[in-house]
C-alpha cells in the first residue's frame, strides 16, 4: 500500500502539480495511480484505463506519449501482453 509519507506518494503529488498537464493527462496519471503499487509500478491493459479515466482510446495513448516524455511515466512495453508503467521513474 501507499501511505500518506511514501516517497512515492509525495511523487505522485507534485507530478499532479504541473500546471501544463491537461485534465486527460491528470486523468491518465491517476488512472495509473489507482493501480500502482508502493513502487509506483503498475500493468493494466488499455481496456481498463479507457473507462477509468473516461477518456477515448485515442486520447488515452496521446496523454501517455506526453506523460512519457515529460519523464512522469516510463512505459515499458510488453507484447503481447499489457504494458508495464512505472510511475515518477
Amino acid at each position: 500500500s501507499c501511505s500518506m509519507e511514501s516517497g512515492f506518494f509525495n511523487r505522485f503529488r507534485a507530478g499532479m502539480a504541473q500546471e501544463k498537464m491537461t485534465v486527460s493527462e491528470r486523468l491518465v496519471l491517476f488512472a495509473l495511480f489507482s493501480f500502482a503499487g508502493s513502487k509506483g509500478q503498475c500493468y493494466p491493459a488499455m481496456r481498463r484505463l479507457v473507462p477509468l479515466s473516461g477518456r477515448s482510446r485515442s486520447t488515452v495513448i496521446r496523454a501517455m506519449k506526453t506523460l512519457e516524455a515529460r519523464h512522469l511515466v516510463e512505459v515499458r512495453r510488453c507484447p503481447p501482453r499489457s504494458n508495464r508503467y512505472v510511475l515518477f521513474p
